[in-house]
């Protein structure tokens, strides 16, 4: 919350009352957009009265954070009625427990880290209707870390130069389809006790996979495609308006793999390699009701 106390100067020298003005969190109405930029240090959104959240765009407003020299760290709420979000940090971007961005109808969520982290918690959540979802972290060797992402109708991309890995949430990833790229591992993965190895958890239709360090670890609840899958999120500019950002990818590339389907698997039509693996490979599907055949 934010207070400005003003006094006026009376044309006999003296000093009015002081007047007091204060306000908390930032909201519009009228399908405004809000775009906050920190030029220089840090951006921390925080609750400031009741508990609707520290950012509120009304309508098609889209939003802009960005911390241009450090990083965002949400503590509150994030929201659009329709309209596009984008957090852009310079270093870390992080998301709190029990925080949520989210965005209905075709707005779109895009969490970007330009040398860092992407991190949220177990309990903190990114959710979407039609629209898209895209994490990115930094360049070098660096983490997302996914608490919960939701795109009911829509799309979700993931690139990490590190890890993608999970903050153990029941289902990370529900989507339609899921590109994920990390420099190093999808899931978790123990090189002294290879039977540690845990899964990232998704509930989609199509996947796309590559990891160039120790494999991918993912389960997935219901029938998988593994082909080609693209996602178009939408940026959100200085000026307030969106432009997509689109990402394509097609099949899994890996050392080590092992993909668990509650459903049945299945791959594009017509394709080949589709399963570029230099290592191990152990792919189980199971059912996912009674009276399938969808064992292996």
């Amino acid at each position: 919350s934010v207070s400005v106390s003003t006094q006026t100067v009376q044309s006999d020298a003296t000093l009015a009352t002081a007047v007091v003005q204060s306000g908390a969190d930032l909201e519009t109405s009228a399908n405004g957009p809000i775009v906050v930029r920190a030029l220089s240090g840090a951006l921390l959104l925080t609750e400031g009265a009741g508990t609707d959240g520290a950012v509120t765009a009304n309508g098609t407003g889209n939003i802009l954070l960005e911390s241009v020299t450090s990083t965002v760290t949400a503590q509150a709420a994030i929201g659009s009625g329709t309209g596009h979000i984008t957090l852009l940090a310079s270093t870390g971007l992080s998301l709190g427990a029990g925080v949520t961005v989210s965005t209905i109808g075709s707005g779109s969520v895009v969490m970007r880290s330009a040398t860092s982290t992407v991190a949220m918690t177990s309990t903190s959540a990114v959710t979407t209707v039609d629209g898209d979802i895209e994490l990115v972290s930094g360049t070098g060797t660096n983490d997302v870390t996914i608490g919960t992402l939701t795109a009911s109708n829509g799309d979700v991309a993931v690139i990490a130069t590190g890890n993608i890995s999970e903050s153990f949430a029941i289902t990370e990833i529900s989507a339609n389809s899921v590109i994920l790229e990390a420099g190093s591992t999808i899931g978790y993965y123990d090189a002294v006790t290879p039977s540690n190895a845990n899964s990232l958890e998704l509930s989609v239709a199509s996947a796309a996979m590559s990891a160039a360090g120790a494999g991918v670890f993912v389960s997935n609840a219901g029938d998988l495609n593994l082909g080609a899958v693209s996602t178009s999120a939408q940026l959100v500019g200085m000026d307030g308006q969106a432009a997509a950002s689109n990402r394509s990818a097609s099949g899994v590339s890996t050392a080590i793999l092992s993909l668990s389907v509650e459903g049945a698997l299945t791959t594009d039509t017509g394709t080949t390699a589709v399963i570029d693996a230099s290592g191990n490979v152990r792919i189980e599907t199971t059912e996912s009701a009674e009276g399938t055949a969808t064992d292996a």
